[in-house]
């Protein structure tokens, strides 16, 4: 293959050089012949000394790449292992994390529900607790009002009373019906015996 190329190449450059040669005056055809076949023997010679540097050369950047590559393959199976574990942890965080929003919810609902059912219990409870103060209160306040209203009723009959003491009728009246209970109560005790 490469030796088919070599010769492709030298027969293009000798078959054209004497093209050149007759567009161009100066010089003879066979002047630029001899210039051509030096320029071939040079470039064959040439070849000659590069050959094993360069088939050296291009080895050793074969294996480099080859090597490159076999790294390359090696690192991207490292990191697409890599990449799956840290997949599956995300995987995991995320199931995790969904679970500890499901339990705070669940959490949340549990303590608003005991929050208000406490709530409730406090509102029963105050309830009671007033209902009962508030009948203390009226309870109270009843026996104060008797209280009063005894005394305001006592203190004018009192006074009204002790107007009508002045008055000579009403204690005659009173001596009578005094009198008479004292005899009847006699009677009753004369009865009794």
């Amino acid at each position: 293959m490469k030796r088919k190329l070599l010769f492709q190449i030298t027969g293009f450059l000798i078959l054209s050089f004497p093209w050149l040669a007759y567009s161009a005056s100066e010089f003879s055809a066979k002047a630029i012949f001899f210039q051509a076949f030096n320029f071939f023997l040079f470039f064959l010679a040439f070849l000659f000394l590069v050959k094993k540097p360069l088939k050296a050369f291009f080895h050793q950047r074969q294996k480099d790449f080859f090597s490159f590559e076999e790294k390359s393959l090696n690192l991207e199976k490292k990191l697409k292992k890599e990449l799956e574990i840290w997949d599956e942890k995300l995987k995991d965080l995320n199931s995790k994390k969904n679970n500890i929003k499901k339990q705070a919810q669940d959490e949340g609902n549990r303590f608003m529900l005991q929050k208000k059912q406490e709530l409730e219990s406090l509102k029963k409870k105050f309830k009671k607790t007033s209902d009962f103060l508030i009948s203390l209160e009226k309870q109270k306040l009843k026996r104060e009002s008797l209280r009063h209203w005894r005394s305001e009723l006592v203190e004018k009959t009192r006074e009204e009373l002790s107007e009508l003491s002045l008055s000579e009728n009403f204690q005659k009246k009173e001596q009578e019906s005094f009198l008479t209970l004292l005899s009847s109560s006699r009677l009753f005790e004369k009865a009794k015996d």
